[in-house]
């Protein structure tokens, strides 16, 4: 009996959301190219891409309406874990965090969803209806065209910021990350290694409105979201200053090697890595993103009669960091910032990239003047390439979400006095920094437009009046017959047998001269 008391309730709560649902608006939001089995499932677009497709609606009765809104939103979500045991009665939607010297306290959000992005399409009002009554069955289709813009407006984040490179990098627009449209190719979907708490996604919205009549407040009888995916441009960006009490990297590493555990010196070890090139999230190539990193390994000896030590291996690993926040954040996030803000949370995820064997790399002696050997050296080429099935979004920072990356290089040394598993090594901790820089289409695309508008504004126009209406004023007319003219000589059109003055011309059956701009020095459709 209990069983099918829940499953009646269960149909009659279906079966309620079924009407509702039946009765609202269908709305359908199609790209363009999407009506010829173009797959968007990997699609994205970048800055200055063009968005466009059309918005159609179809209602199941005759619906009154008032208006249609088309946008292109991008919307930040952001939730942290309560700290401490979870408190009796309703949850909140605050929590109370203290600084790391216990000075103050102060509350903070569970949840925080923010609008950084909202562009609308004006509607035609010839398209929609007289009066605004939707027909039964009948479709409705209206066109849309986006551009993704290159910057925000300054008004998005107006909190204070650390520094001036710390605002510039806020208004930038930040890539889709954890919205579930990570591009599958190569036989796997890709991960953009975005945790649970953090979400930044893009869509299409419709909304159909309708203002109520008893209090005028506007209503939506229906919604859509058509999700796409975003990747901006971000040019590459200068190396990180790294020193050498830095605690989030290390360029370079210094270690004694000892002929054997509780044995003598053998020597000094050191390693230094250098700051490789941006990682381009998309190549032209079919191979997956990948650089380059160069590693010096040099041995000072502490006898000049001993030999360096055997190099063993060079494993890498890729370090994700994506940090977040329901406040804003107010500076660059590395991960030592973790332990001092309690407003600040991080998602750490390490991925293998690969081992290098280097049983067989040769050292190169140097020689003092007496011909004594100094130190020994060795160049070592570390390639980094995006692991398999990972998906590297381009390193950014915005108010609530940061991303970035790092390298760890452990060099492993082989010395016979030590047992299998208990070799010396050394580790680097490296920055990496990937970029999405603007593709050649779409800056040939953008030279081509600026260089039709400057065409356009640099054509003459006629300013002629229109055919039918006579040049000479009547108040010319009236000079023939005695009569002065009321306004002064240099405000007169001027005869025909009159020279235009210097930098004018005559179009041919006009008579009114226009003025032609001198070249402006440059060469425009040129190079």
């Amino acid at each position: 009996m209990y069983a099918d008391s829940v499953m009646t309730r269960h149909t009659m709560v279906s079966t309620m959301m079924q009407s509702v649902q039946a009765t609202k608006p269908q709305i359908t939001v199609t790209l363009k190219g999407e009506e010829k089995g173009a797959d968007f499932s990997a699609k994205y677009f970048t800055t200055r891409d063009k968005i466009e497709g059309e918005v159609s609606f179809v209602t199941p009765s005759d619906t009154r309406f008032d208006e249609i809104y088309i946008g292109f939103e991008g919307i930040t979500r952001v939730w942290m874990e309560r700290y401490g045991a979870a408190p009796g009665g309703p949850m909140l939607s605050t929590q109370t965090v203290g600084d790391s010297q216990r000075r103050e306290s102060y509350r903070t959000s569970f949840l925080t969803t923010r609008q950084f992005l909202k562009l609308s399409q004006p509607v035609d009002e010839s398209s929609l209806p007289h009066p605004r009554i939707a027909e039964k069955g009948r479709q409705y289709t209206f066109p849309f065209v986006f551009v993704v813009p290159e910057r925000l407006l300054s008004t998005v984040c107006a909190h204070w910021h650390k520094n001036a490179a710390v605002e510039n990098a806020h208004m930038q627009l930040p890539p889709s990350l954890g919205d579930g449209a990570a591009p599958a190719y190569g036989g796997c979907t890709y991960d953009d290694i975005a945790p649970d708490m953090t979400r930044i996604s893009y869509g299409i919205t419709v909304k159909i409105l309708k203002r109520r009549d008893s209090d005028n407040k506007t209503v939506t009888l229906a919604e859509e979201t058509r999700k796409v995916r975003i990747l901006p441009a971000y040019q590459d960006p200068p190396p990180v200053i790294v020193d050498s009490s830095d605690k989030d990297f290390a360029l370079r590493k210094e270690r004694t090697i000892r002929k054997g555990f509780l044995k003598g010196k053998l020597g000094r070890l050191v390693v230094e890595a250098q700051q490789p090139s941006a990682l381009h999230t998309l190549t032209s190539s079919a191979c997956p993103p990948a650089t380059i990193v160069p590693v010096t390994v040099s041995f000072y000896p502490a006898d000049p009669s001993l030999q360096p030590p055997v190099l063993n291996t060079l494993s890498t690993k890729l370090r994700t960091h994506t940090f977040f926040s329901t406040n804003p954040i107010m500076y660059f996030p590395v991960p030592s910032h973790v332990t001092l803000d309690g407003t600040l949370g991080r998602h750490h995820e390490s991925s293998f990239v690969g081992a290098q064997n280097l049983s067989g790399v040769k050292w190169t002696p140097h020689y003092t003047l007496g011909g004594i050997t100094d130190y020994y050296t060795t160049q070592l080429t570390l390639p980094i390439v995006t692991p398999k099935c990972k998906y590297l979004v381009p390193s950014f920072h915005s108010c609530l979400v940061s991303r970035s990356y790092s390298i760890e290089v452990h060099l492993d040394v082989h010395t016979p006095g030590y047992n299998m598993g208990t070799h010396p090594g050394v580790t680097l901790k490296i920055p990496l920094q990937v970029s999405n820089p603007v593709s050649e289409q779409n800056q040939g695309q953008n030279d081509e437009e600026i260089a039709a508008g400057m065409d356009e504004f640099f054509t003459p126009r006629s300013i002629a009046p229109p055919e039918g209406i006579p040049l000479q004023s009547e108040y010319e007319a009236r000079e023939g017959e005695g009569e002065g003219h009321q306004l002064p000589p240099f405000m007169r059109v001027h005869r025909p047998n009159m020279p235009p003055p210097p930098g004018y011309s005559f179009f041919p059956g006009a008579y009114v001269p226009v003025r032609i701009p001198s070249p402006a020095g440059v060469s425009l459709g040129c190079g």
